[in-house]
C-alpha cells in the first residue's frame, strides 16, 4: 500500500491514513493517480450525503469509472 499525505487537491472525504513504516520519494508525480475513499466531509454530506464515497481528484466517481480513471 501506498500513502501520503501531500495534497494537491481538497479532500471531499475523512480518511485515516495508516502508520508509516518505510518512506521513498516520488521521483516522476506524472503516474500518480489519486483515489481516496470515506464519508463526505465538510458541506458535502449536505448534498452528497453519509455513505461511503469514492474520490478521483477533485471529483466523487462511481465504482464503475474507477477502472476507467486508471
Amino acid at each position: 500500500m501506498t500513502v501520503t499525505v501531500m495534497k494537491d487537491i481538497p479532500l471531499r472525504v475523512d480518511n485515516e491514513l495508516p502508520t508509516v513504516t518505510e518512506v521513498k520519494k516520488i521521483e516522476n508525480k506524472y503516474r500518480v493517480i489519486y483515489v481516496h475513499l470515506g464519508t463526505p466531509n465538510g458541506s458535502y454530506p449536505k448534498s452528497w450525503g453519509t455513505e461511503p464515497r469514492i474520490q478521483l481528484n477533485d471529483k466523487y466517481a462511481k465504482v464503475s469509472e474507477v477502472g476507467q480513471y486508471v
